[in-house]
């Protein structure tokens, strides 16, 4: 793990890990309630979302939230460089998958773990060309300052 006099670049944010899967047959959509191309919160009765699309063969998972998504950016544009992201996740299945990809991204991931939530993630449904996001911020809400 690299130092922080070594780090040329630090992000902090909200990691959601973003499960993407294509529904030209708007079945997820329907299933869930979603409107196409739209963002919102997941409600109570969309939460079985992300299991559900986790489960499916075509699925992608990815990190994702937009300050994770900056130092993807980042470490992409400078692959030299050095660069750090503190955020929250839970020790589960969603935490680990983003955990390695953030690490096999070339990104020093500095996670506090959350004991009452699950790791954040984003259902984005694709149909045709547009798509639509369902999050659940979960963790990604309890990073402690007392962490840094």
């Amino acid at each position: 793990m690299a130092q922080a006099n070594d780090i040329d670049t630090v992000y902090f944010g909200n990691p959601i890990f973003d499960i993407t899967v294509n529904d030209n047959d708007r079945s997820v959509m329907t299933k869930y309630s979603l409107e196409l191309g739209m963002a919102s919160l997941a409600t109570p009765e969309q939460m079985p979302i992300y299991d559900e699309l986790w489960a499916r063969e075509d699925k992608l998972g990815t990190p994702g939230g937009s300050a994770l998504n900056s130092a993807r950016a980042q470490k992409h544009a400078n692959p030299a460089g050095s660069v750090a992201y503190f955020g929250c996740i839970a020790d589960d299945a969603f935490g680990n998958a983003l955990t390695e990809s953030v690490n096999a991204a070339g990104i020093d991931g500095k996670f506090d773990k959350s004991t009452t939530n699950s790791t954040g993630t984003c259902a984005a449904v694709v149909v045709g060309k547009e798509r639509t996001l369902c999050a659940n911020i979960a963790a990604a809400k309890d990073f402690k300052l007392e962490f840094l």
